[in-house]
């Protein structure tokens, strides 16, 4: 899979190509959303109850996709995020499954990356 078709449906190629010209180092930086654990840091917290961390790491975890213009995690984070900041467990876990298929999505198509 090349870059344009990872970003196609995920994102902003070109807005992207705006902040780093080079689409080497745009992989790269994809690349590296594997080895960030703001996701599993979340589930972990959702599971366990612990707002404060769960906001964290959501908070985190947009903030990374947002940089890398993956606008479909980003807009589904959102709902994620705004319970936590109230510290709505409950709300946080009716709204994730949406942004647990976004976020999977991203990593099965890095797998893809050429």
């Amino acid at each position: 899979m090349t870059l344009e078709e990872f970003y196609e449906g995920l994102g902003d190629l070109h807005r992207m190509q705006e902040r780093v010209a080079e689409n080497d180092k745009i992989q790269g930086f994809v690349l590296l959303l594997q080895q960030d654990d703001n996701f599993e840091r979340l589930v972990e917290a959702l599971d366990t109850g612990d707002a404060e961390d769960a906001f964290q790491s959501a908070h985190a975890l947009k903030g990374i996709c947002e940089n890398l213009c993956l606008d479909n995690v980003t807009e589904v984070a959102v709902p994620v995020l705004e319970a936590l900041r109230t510290g709505d467990i409950s709300l946080a876990k009716q709204n994730f499954e949406p942004l647990e298929e976004s976020y999977k999505e991203v990593l099965w198509r890095i797998d893809e990356l050429d």
